[in-house]
């Protein structure tokens, strides 16, 4: 497991930081993803976008996130795995 904070807000940083991250490391299963709802996404983005990523993706969108004691309003934490985590979407 590794922790990864990414600062950049937009969708595509998000991509691109995924790719880069499955591509130093071929292991790499699952990311627990920890988003602050100040990036802003689309559903229908995050929708067409995430699904094409070959790894398991789990988490959620959040007013706030906390990484290192800074409560932070855009950004996102990634959480990496080795393993396939098994999921269940819960709907608000």
């Amino acid at each position: 497991m590794q922790i990864h904070f990414q600062a950049d807000p937009s969708l595509d940083a998000l991509i691109s930081r995924l790719n880069e991250l499955k591509a130093s490391n071929p292991k790499l299963e699952s990311v627990l993803i920890w988003a602050a709802e100040g990036n802003q996404w689309s559903v229908d983005a995050l929708n067409q976008q995430l699904p094409q990523l070959p790894l398991t993706l789990l988490g959620g969108i959040f007013p706030q996130i906390i990484y290192e004691q800074r409560n932070l309003t855009t950004g996102c934490i990634l959480v990496t795995f080795e393993t396939s985590l098994p999921w269940i979407a819960i709907e608000s």
